[in-house]
């Protein structure tokens, strides 16, 4: 068994975790000691997951088309992105790319 010494981060995942009523009562669980990362398939607001708490980082999926999911992203969730955060685009094929592209220069990331 590991010993609390061996690890520092905890990743929060899926399905996903903001449909869990509990959330926010499992990060006080393992907050402050641990650095928490939050995947979420950024469909579904973030706000009720506030407060931000300062170890959380947030993993947040923008579903291509390829997903089935292209267009459920929640673009308020930028409003919640911090140091530390990022946006992940998983692109399966070429159409994929070009979308992420297209959502990179929209959003405004870079």
């Amino acid at each position: 068994m590991a010993s609390k010494n061996d690890f520092n981060w905890i990743c929060i995942t899926g399905g996903e975790p903001l449909l869990q009523r509990d959330l926010n009562d499992l990060v006080k669980l393992i907050y402050p000691e641990y650095k928490i990362l939050l995947e979420t398939s950024g469909s579904i607001d973030i706000k009720r997951f506030l407060p931000l708490y300062k170890n959380v980082y947030k993993d947040i999926d923008f579903k291509l088309p390829s997903s089935g999911m292209y267009g459920k992203f929640n673009y308020n969730n930028l409003n919640y992105m911090s140091d530390g955060d990022y946006i992940k685009f998983v692109a399966g094929d070429i159409k994929d790319f070009n979308t992420a592209i297209e959502e990179i220069i929209k959003i405004k990331i870079i």
